[in-house]
């Protein structure tokens, strides 16, 4: 018996081995493949390298510990949600003109007559010069394009929340606070829950200058979505984006009764920070 148990336990052993040698191999593909891609020099060669590197990745999703392999070689976000019910494979491909193109693939794992499969859904960008963002609804599959840093469970059926960075152009930055709706075979951005005084938002959209830093963070304990106020450095440079900056002050998103509520001039103890100093609110002038 025990050398039976010894041979059993060898052979799960040798099982794990070779599966974690596939994805350590997966893994060396995948690196080669999306280095061809930061090495590019023309937009064009770029966006090929990227399709490769899709296609690629695409292709090999649905293989055994793809949902658990750590990829830390790839500098692309590869975030599993909070309750595992999906992971997000999403990467940027910075352009020559200081915009960005991003590219999302979502594995959802799912039960099959008692196995495990994978659906994989391609996250596509929608034209992001398009007006009414934070009102806007996306088909299925489309989205504004970002990189994606944080998963929030909402606690409700396939419903999260998503808060990401976008390189939006040379003199300024995004940050956005998205809903995902995981569906059947598909997925969906938007969804009406954030409000203020006055309306309803699919999603929030930041935009601020481009040599700034701008906190965005989710709270658990707080059950809220903590940022920086952001402010123009001179009251006359109002609506010019690309001059905002944090102004030392904080407002909030706070979770309400399926709302994300917006609560401004919380309290939250920060360092001052020496870029901070050309920001002011202009309300306070």
């Amino acid at each position: 018996m025990p050398r039976i148990l010894s041979l059993l336990l060898i052979s799960f052993l040798s099982l794990i081995h070779c599966a974690q040698s596939s994805m350590d191999e997966l893994e060396k593909d995948l690196l080669s493949s999306y280095t061809t891609l930061t090495e590019s020099k023309t937009d064009s060669a770029r966006l090929a390298s990227s399709d490769e590197f899709k296609v690629l990745l695409k292709s090999n999703l649905r293989k055994k510990g793809v949902f658990e392999h750590p990829f830390s070689s790839l500098t692309i976000c590869t975030l599993t949600s909070p309750d595992k019910a999906f992971r997000i494979f999403n990467w940027n491909i910075p352009l020559q003109d200081g915009t960005h193109r991003y590219e999302a693939l979502i594995l959802i794992p799912k039960e099959v007559k008692g196995e495990m499969m994978m659906d994989i859904a391609e996250m596509k960008q929608a034209d992001t010069n398009l007006d009414r963002l934070e009102t806007r609804s996306f088909k299925d599959n489309e989205w504004l394009g970002y990189l994606v840093y944080e998963i929030i469970d909402m606690k409700e059926d396939g419903t999260y929340l998503l808060l990401g960075w976008d390189g939006y152009d040379r003199i300024s930055n995004r940050k956005i606070i998205d809903v995902l709706e995981i569906r059947s075979h598909s997925v969906r951005t938007g969804s009406p829950l954030f409000k203020d005084e006055k309306d309803l938002y699919k999603r929030i959209v930041f935009r601020y200058a481009e040599e700034v830093s701008m906190s965005l963070r989710y709270q658990a304990k707080e059950k809220r979505i903590l940022f920086d106020h952001l402010a123009p450095k001179d009251p006359r440079l109002e609506g010019l984006f690309q001059f905002y900056g944090p102004d030392m002050s904080f407002n909030a998103y706070v979770y309400n009764k399926g709302k994300w509520i917006l609560q401004e001039d919380v309290e939250f103890l920060r360092k001052r920070q020496e870029k901070d100093k050309d920001f002011n609110d202009p309300r306070r002038k």
